[in-house]
C-alpha cells in the first residue's frame, strides 16, 4: 500500500515563517517613522490654517483690532489684540499639538489690522519627537506663508 502524504513538511513552515517575520522587521519601523512623519505635516498644516485664519480677521478689521498667533511649547493661541500679552483673552482660541510634536516657544506671529501684514518676518520650528524630524513654517514681511 502506499500512502500519500498531503501538507507541508516542517522545514517548509519555518522557511515561510522566517520570511515572514524579517519582512514585519523590516517594515514596523518605516511605519513608525512615517507616522511620526505624517503627524508633523498635518500639525504644520492646522498651524498654517489659523495663522492665514489670523491674517484674515486682521484683514477684514474684524473686532477693530489686530490678530496674532501665540506658540507654546505644546501649542498655540489664536487671539484678538496687539499682543499675546495685551491680548482680550475672551476672543482666544486655543490649540494644542499631538504629543508627539513640539514647537520652539514664545513665537508670536502678529498681523496688522486691515491690511493683514505681519509685523515682521517670522520663523516658527516644529520638532518631531520620534521621527527627529523638524519642519519650518515661514511668514516673510508680504504676508507670504510656507
Amino acid at each position: 500500500m502506499k500512502y500519500s502524504q498531503k501538507g507541508f513538511t516542517f522545514i517548509e513552515i519555518m522557511v515561510v515563517l522566517t520570511i515572514i517575520v524579517l519582512l514585519v522587521g523590516v517594515s514596523v519601523p518605516s511605519y513608525f517613522y512615517f507616522q511620526g512623519s505624517s503627524v508633523l505635516q498635518i500639525s504644520k498644516d492646522e498651524a498654517l490654517q489659523q495663522l492665514y485664519h489670523a491674517r484674515l480677521l486682521a484683514r477684514s478689521g474684524q473686532g477693530d483690532s489686530n490678530y496674532g498667533v501665540y506658540f507654546q511649547e505644546d501649542g498655540y493661541t489664536v487671539y484678538r489684540g496687539d499682543s499675546y500679552d495685551l491680548r482680550d483673552a475672551f476672543y482666544d482660541i486655543v490649540m494644542n499639538f499631538p504629543e508627539q510634536v513640539t514647537v520652539q516657544s514664545g513665537v508670536d506671529a502678529r498681523f496688522l489690522q486691515n491690511s493683514g501684514l505681519p509685523l515682521s518676518a517670522y520663523q516658527i520650528v516644529l520638532e518631531g519627537l520620534n521621527s527627529d524630524e523638524t519642519i519650518n513654517i515661514i511668514i516673510n514681511e508680504e504676508g507670504l506663508m510656507y
